[in-house]
C-alpha cells in the first residue's frame, strides 16, 4: 500500500466517524486547492488536514474510544493522550506505518509527538482572541516548549536537570493538574462546541488565519477520482484568498509536496519501539543535535541577522500579490470608506491586517497606497487596535528593515 491510499483509508474512517455522530468539517489547506481543481488529493500527498469545531472533535474522540475495537489500526493523539505534544489539535493515524518529521529529532523544535505514523491533521475552528492575550499564549507556549525539551544527552545536563526540577515542582504545586491545565486553558478561550455555533460569531481562525464565519455557511461535496465525496467550503475563492494571502493555485499545485522526513508503509512504529539498534540511532542523533547547540550559540547573532533578511524576503513575496489585489478594489474600498461601512471594510482588510500586524512584531511593514493605508488605518483603528496602527505608522517612515 502506498501512502496516498493510507491517507485514503483515513479519510474514509474519519468520514465515517462524522456521520455516525453528525459532525460536519471540511478538509483544508494545500490539499483541498487539489481536490478542488484536479478531483483528487495528489500524487504524493505531504500533510492532508481537516478542520472542524472543538466540541465536535471531541465528540469524534470520545467515539473513537468507544469504538476502538472497530478500529484497530488507528491511533488517536491530542493534548488529552499526551500532555507534552505541541500542537493543540487532534492527530488521526495508521498504526501500520511509521513517520517522522525530521524536525522530530530536534529538541527544540520538535511537537513531541507520541505516535509517529501517518496521520491526518484535524485543526480546531476557533474563536478569535484579543491580542493581548495573544501575547501572553505566545510567551506561555514558549515556555511550554522549553519546558517539554526532549534532551537526551551530557552536552545541556544543567538544562535537563532545571526542566526536570520545575516540572516536578509545577506537578506538585498543582496536584498534577499542571500537565493538563493547557488543554483546559486553550479550550476556554477559543473553543467553538459545534459547527452550528459557527453562525453565532463574525470571525473565527484556523490555523492562525482569520475567516468571516459566512464562508462556513455553505459546504459542497467534490466527487473525486479516488470515488470518495470530500467536503469543502463552497465558496472556494474567497476561502483560498484569506488561506494562501494572494497566492494563485497553480503555485500551490506546482509547489513539490513531496514528504522529506522518515516514512514507510511497510511496518508501524510499534515494531520500532522495542528495536534496540533503532531506539540507539535515535539517541545519537538527538544527542548530536545537542552538542552542536553550544556552537550555534556563539553565531546567534549572525543568524538573526540572516533571519531578518529572510523575513524581508518573504515580506516582499506577501505584499506584491497583496498589494496587486488591493489596487484591484481601490475604488470599492473607497466607496465603502465614503458610506463609513467599517464591517465591510474590516472582513475586506482579513488578510492585509494578518500580514502586516504579523510583520509589526518584528519592525517590518509595508504599503499599499496612500489612499488604502489611510481606510486601513482607520479601520483598524475603529476595531480598537489604535496602539498596533500607530506603530505600523512610525515603521512606515522607515526605509530599511534588515
Amino acid at each position: 500500500m502506498n501512502r496516498k491510499n493510507v491517507y485514503l483509508n483515513l479519510l474514509k474512517d474519519i468520514d465515517k466517524i462524522a456521520k455516525a455522530n453528525n459532525i460536519k468539517y471540511i478538509v483544508h489547506g494545500e490539499t483541498s486547492v487539489f481536490i478542488k481543481r484536479d478531483k483528487n488529493i495528489g500524487l504524493f500527498p505531504d500533510k492532508i488536514r481537516i478542520a472542524m469545531a472543538q466540541g465536535d472533535a471531541e465528540k469524534f474522540r470520545k467515539y473513537f474510544l468507544d469504538n476502538k475495537a472497530d478500529f484497530p489500526d488507528r491511533t488517536i493523539e491530542s493534548m488529552l493522550e499526551n500532555t507534552k505534544m505541541n500542537y493543540s489539535g487532534m492527530l488521526f493515524g495508521d498504526k501500520n506505518t511509521f513517520e517522522m518529521e525530521l524536525r522530530e529529532l530536534n529538541p527544540t523544535r520538535s511537537n513531541n509527538y507520541r505516535e509517529h505514523n501517518i496521520k491526518i491533521y484535524i485543526d480546531f475552528i476557533e474563536k478569535i482572541t484579543p491580542i493581548n492575550y495573544e501575547k501572553k499564549k505566545r510567551y506561555i507556549d514558549k515556555v511550554w516548549k522549553i519546558c517539554n525539551f526532549n534532551l537526551a544527552g551530557a552536552a545541556l545536563l544543567p538544562a535537563r536537570i532545571g526542566i526536570a526540577i520545575f516540572n516536578l515542582l509545577m506537578n506538585i504545586v498543582t496536584l498534577g493538574y499542571f500537565k493538563k491545565k493547557r488543554y483546559y486553558d486553550h479550550r476556554k478561550m477559543y473553543a467553538i462546541e459545534s459547527w452550528n455555533d459557527i453562525a453565532e460569531l463574525d470571525n473565527v481562525k484556523i490555523m492562525n488565519t482569520t475567516f468571516p464565519t459566512s464562508l462556513f455557511d455553505h459546504i459542497c461535496f467534490i466527487n473525486t477520482d479516488e470515488n470518495i465525496s470530500f467536503p469543502i467550503l463552497k465558496n472556494f475563492d474567497e476561502y483560498f484568498n484569506r488561506a494562501f494571502k494572494g497566492k494563485k493555485e497553480d503555485d500551490i499545485l506546482n509547489a513539490s509536496n513531496l514528504y522529506t522526513g522518515l516514512s514507510s508503509t511497510e511496518f508501524g512504529y510499534d515494531e520500532l519501539k522495542n528495536d534496540k539498534e533503532f531506539q540507539k540511532y535515535m539517541h545519537e542523533v538527538r544527542v548530536s543535535r545537542e552538542k552542536v547547540f553550544p556552537i550555534r550559540a556563539k553565531t546567534l547573532k549572525y543568524r538573526n541577522g540572516i533571519r531578518k533578511i529572510k523575513r524581508v524576503v518573504k515580506m516582499t513575496g506577501e505584499e506584491v500579490p497583496l498589494k496587486d489585489y488591493y489596487l484591484e478594489k481601490e475604488a470599492e474600498i473607497i466607496r465603502l470608506y465614503k458610506d463609513k461601512n467599517f464591517e465591510m471594510l474590516s472582513e475586506l482588510f482579513v488578510p492585509l491586517k494578518e500580514s502586516l500586524f504579523y510583520y509589526e512584531k518584528y519592525k517590518m511593514t509595508y504599503t499599499i497606497s496612500d489612499d488604502i493605508n489611510f481606510i486601513f488605518d482607520e479601520t483598524e483603528k475603529w476595531k480598537g487596535n489604535k496602539n498596533k496602527i500607530n506603530s505600523i505608522k512610525e515603521l512606515r517612515k522607515k526605509r530599511y528593515y534588515a
